[in-house]
């Protein structure tokens, strides 16, 4: 087993750019990386253009093996578990970090079934300890933490918002990975986006709520109107 850590990185499905967990996520591999004495190395399924490039190698992703193809445009659990498999092949790191998002925490839970790893999903802290991988795992709405250890390699997702993003600027190197991608047994025939732009609330530095307080659900636009003036999702 190497010293390296593996990422994963969510792409903006159907568009061009990678989701701002990227940014978190390679923040936290970055201390694994610098703790663990290896490289961090990102995986990517889909589009990468030079500005996600840029953005990997501003906080501090050493490699980033690229699985392109149309194949990746929209999230199906097999393909995309078969892309972590074989970075996870090539790089056979101590751990494997995502988002904690909805697709995250599904991928990292098959993924880790895959490799014969350890997993725990939703965690606001990640470190090297004695060679093993501990992590902090929010429970009772917040009010206890508990410490998970992994002995060995492990599969883990952050939760959004819980890393602060910062800045190890590396010249991230690009390397094709060749993928022996499976046909999705749920295959996906079409997708219908709506025409509406709208932040979302895993993503969001701000939030706007609404309740009850209201009054009618005709006044629910003037909190749309709100989200919209102060570029903030709703919640």
């Amino acid at each position: 087993m190497a010293n390296d850590i593996l990422i994963v990185v969510e792409t903006a499905q159907g568009e061009a750019g990678l989701k701002k967990s990227a940014a978190e996520v390679a923040t936290t591999g970055r201390a694994l990386a610098d703790a663990s004495g290896g490289q961090l190395v990102a995986v990517v399924a889909g589009t990468l253009d030079d500005a996600g490039k840029a953005v990997l190698g501003a906080h501090g992703v050493d490699r980033v093996l690229h699985a392109e193809g149309d194949a990746y445009a929209r999230y199906l659990l097999e393909p995309f578990s078969a892309v972590v498999e074989a970075a996870a092949a090539q790089v056979d790191p101590l751990a494997v970090l995502l988002a904690a998002s909805t697709a995250g925490k599904e991928l990292g839970a098959y993924a880790a079934a895959k490799l014969g790893r350890g997993y725990i999903s939703d965690v606001t802290a990640v470190s090297v300890v004695d060679g093993g991988i501990l992590t902090a795992k929010p429970r009772f709405a917040g009010k206890a933490i508990a410490e998970i250890l992994f002995e060995g390699p492990a599969v883990v997702s952050l939760r959004p918002n819980s890393v602060p993003p910062v800045e190890s600027p590396r010249d991230a190197a690009v390397e094709a990975l060749a993928v022996d991608r499976p046909a999705p047994r749920l295959p996906l025939p079409e997708v219908k986006a709506s025409d509406e732009k709208k932040l979302e609330l895993r993503e969001a530095d701000k939030v706007v709520a609404g309740g009850r307080g209201l009054g009618s659900p005709e006044n629910w636009k003037l909190l749309e109107d709100l989200a919209a003036a102060l570029g903030a999702a709703q919640g």
